[in-house]
């Protein structure tokens, strides 16, 4: 896993050289005021991220050609993950990313300086803006690739339809975290995800090496391996947000309890538990946390089964991931990497 993790270092710091001068070209503007906020999501967008979607299309990208490939190809990738987080902090109602401020928190702060007490919707307008700018600059980035005009197309519409899964996906989640958690079930859990998780941070990735590399690696063949490391890397992504270390994370434990989010982890929980765990979930779910009922609610997790059950799922899909991307019948060394890759993503801490 040590060798994953230098890789995945080493294409940050290229990754990130190229990101930067692409941002100094394109996030710029003669006008003072409006270059002075770019900044602000210049240095946002620099400051943190492990860049593993680049990453991933990268890794596959070699896989699918045999060559590598300058990592500002996959300057679009991070761009439409810096437009994700961006949005899903406003709906989350979330200030924090990074282990800091998020963009919206660092707008609020320039925005304090008008007017205090409208600052937080000054930041969430601004921070609204630059997630939109982020996508624009997805299709301005695509433009600039040095690829034929079929590519470019493919691209396009590759992104178009990961923009259309994804915002059908935030819709069903956050009309899903206003309603009671007696309506939720895992295949809910399931189909939500796949919309949101599984596309835009597997499919997307692969595809995009696909449509570069010129391989000829079915839709059917990246669905399959998608969905599953999809669906196993939310089911890690939440336990971090339950069990993770805050420092590690950089982001607030326990706020998908208090955001009323029905992780898989709370909706087994709630079908496993006892009529009185199952009255302390539903009153203390969508409300402020405190140590006390993190705590408890934590417990209920543990002892009701649910994080056995939800780590033993995740694991049955990370092994149908591992099983299907045999069937890419790559050499022993690249399927070899791929299998330590998958094994770095769901032993993270963060």
């Amino acid at each position: 896993m040590v060798a994953i993790k230098n890789k995945i270092n080493l294409f940050k710091k290229r990754f990130d050289l190229s990101f930067s001068n692409y941002l100094e070209k394109k996030y710029n503007s003669s006008h003072k005021l409006f270059s002075s906020y770019l900044s602000v999501q210049k240095n946002y967008y620099l400051k943190g991220g492990k860049r593993l979607r680049p990453f991933i299309s990268s890794f596959f990208y070699k896989s699918f050609s045999g060559k590598s490939l300058s990592p500002k190809y996959f300057i679009p990738l991070e761009l439409f993950h810096q437009f994700i987080l961006v949005h899903d902090d406003i709906i989350d109602n979330d200030k924090k990313r990074y282990g800091g401020d998020n963009l919206w928190a660092s707008y609020q702060k320039a925005g304090e300086r008008f007017d205090k007490k409208t600052a937080s919707h000054f930041g969430l307008s601004l921070s609204l803006i630059a997630g939109d700018l982020a996508f624009n600059q997805v299709f301005n980035s695509i433009a600039n690739l040095n690829v034929d005009e079929v590519k470019k197309l493919q691209l396009t519409n590759l992104f178009n339809q990961a923009f259309t899964k994804t915002t059908k996906g935030w819709y069903l989640q956050y009309l899903d975290s206003k309603s009671s958690i007696k309506s939720s079930t895992q295949k809910k859990f399931i189909y939500y995800n796949l919309l949101v998780t599984s596309y835009y941070s597997f499919y997307l990735p692969i595809k995009y090496a696909a449509i570069l590399s010129g391989s000829d690696i079915t839709d059917n063949k990246i669905l399959h391996i998608a969905n599953s490391l999809g669906l196993a890397y939310q089911i890690k992504d939440d336990y971090l947000g339950i069990f993770g270390n805050q420092n590690k994370t950089g982001k607030p434990i326990g706020s998908d309890f208090q955001e009323g989010k029905k992780t898989l982890f709370i909706i087994k929980a709630y079908q496993l538990a006892s009529k009185k765990d199952k009255n302390y979930i539903v009153d203390n779910l969508s409300k402020k946390q405190t140590q006390s009922s993190f705590r408890n609610l934590n417990n209920i997790i543990k002892c009701t089964g649910s994080l056995s059950y939800c780590q033993n799922y995740q694991q049955q899909l990370l092994t149908d991931a591992t099983k299907n991307l045999l069937k890419l019948k790559l050499n022993k060394k690249k399927q070899s990497e791929i299998n330590e890759l998958i094994d770095y993503l769901f032993h993270r801490n963060s």
